[in-house]
């Protein structure tokens, strides 16, 4: 197996912008994503309300997206791509988590996978593990995303059922209702079999993934966000995983999602066999650690089951919305946001909040 190259900066609010070129050139990846085909920006979207290290921030959809048009990509040939999520507005999450403001000043489209959207067949080239029995009457994918680039744009942070949320659970969401990914018991085999199917549609795919905020607890709400000011991007899905995992304190081949890809071939999961470039891995360690879930996850797990799927998205705006951001999450942005990104944040602010 090829030794793969995950990149690793370090960055600051006055840089990150320059420091996503470097980054993303350390990383090659022009190796993987060329100019002649479209490119979807995967934005990782985790709520509509801005929470730090929770969703793509602004600055990392600028910082790449500047990389692209600096290198001579078409800003026609561009689109910001937001999965279907259960339970979230992602036309709502654009605005609050302020892509809005880059989206525009690039002139790129952004695309909303959801029931609009023209879906087609699709035949497996490979094995999948579980993914045909989840669709029973076949699986079919978003039309628009096959043969194009696709850039995940996710963030370092923990769960309490995948371990880390990385590239694999960003691809999840834009190829499938999020609803898969509450498959709690086949969770790792599903995000293998995303790995698969990536790799089968997509004419190039690449992963940047921010870690200014690096978001410790067992989520998909329940965080505390540490300032870490780190960023990572690799050509290969797993290797970015497995070096996120080994930042924050983990053992990747423990993880069995991360196993699993490395044995089918679908990517390195070694530490031992990946290229870091650019920091030290030995002068980088969070230690984290993942409590339990709390109310927000299992209120989402009761949306599997259909009859009650309706009530359930209810309980899980009433609970996000209207008791934790007001009574947790809003201390915590605001403890978050009270230095240098706090400023950086604000720049990005527009007129439809």
């Amino acid at each position: 197996m090829q030794v793969p190259c995950v990149a690793v900066l370090k960055t600051s609010p006055k840089t990150v912008i320059n420091d996503y070129s470097r980054l993303m050139h350390l990383a090659g990846y022009t190796d993987s994503i060329t100019s002649i085909r479209d490119t979807a920006l995967n934005i990782d979207l985790s709520w509509h309300h801005f929470f730090p290290g929770n969703s793509t921030p602004p600055w990392q959809l600028h910082g790449v997206l500047n990389t692209l048009i600096e290198d001579g990509f078409d800003s026609k040939r561009i689109y910001a791509c937001y999965g279907k999520k259960n339970g979230i507005s992602t036309n709502k999450g654009q605005v609050l988590n302020r892509h809005t403001y880059v989206i525009e000043r690039y002139g790129i489209e952004s695309v909303h996978i959801d029931d609009t959207v023209n879906l087609i067949a699709y035949e497996p080239t490979t094995p999948l593990r579980v993914l045909p029995d989840i669709f029973k009457n076949g699986i079919k994918l978003p039309q628009k995303l096959v043969g194009c680039n696709c850039i995940n744009l996710s963030t370092l942070k923990t769960d309490a059922i995948a371990t880390v949320t990385g590239s694999a659970n960003v691809l999840a969401t834009i190829l499938f209702d999020d609803k898969v990914l509450q498959s709690y018991p086949v969770l790792h085999e599903i995000l293998v079999d995303c790995i698969a199917i990536a790799k089968d549609i997509f004419s190039g795919i690449f992963t940047v993934m921010d870690g200014v905020f690096a978001n410790e607890g067992p989520g998909p709400l329940s965080y505390m966000p540490h300032e870490k000011n780190i960023i990572l991007a690799s050509n290969d899905l797993v290797a970015i995983d497995a070096v996120a995992a080994t930042v924050m304190g983990f053992d990747p081949m423990a993880i069995p999602y991360i196993r699993i890809a490395h044995e089918a071939g679908l990517g390195n999961g070694d530490i031992n066999c990946i290229g870091i470039v650019g920091e030290n891995l030995s002068d980088i360690a969070f230690n984290f650690k993942i409590k339990q879930p709390g109310m927000d996850y299992r209120i989402r797990s009761l949306e599997k089951f259909s009859f009650i799927s309706g009530f359930s998205r209810f309980l899980t705006v009433l609970y996000n919305d209207f008791y934790w951001y007001v009574h947790v999450g809003e201390e915590r942005i605001k403890n978050a946001l009270k230095g240098e990104w706090g400023d950086v944040f604000e720049k990005y602010r527009n007129t439809l909040e």
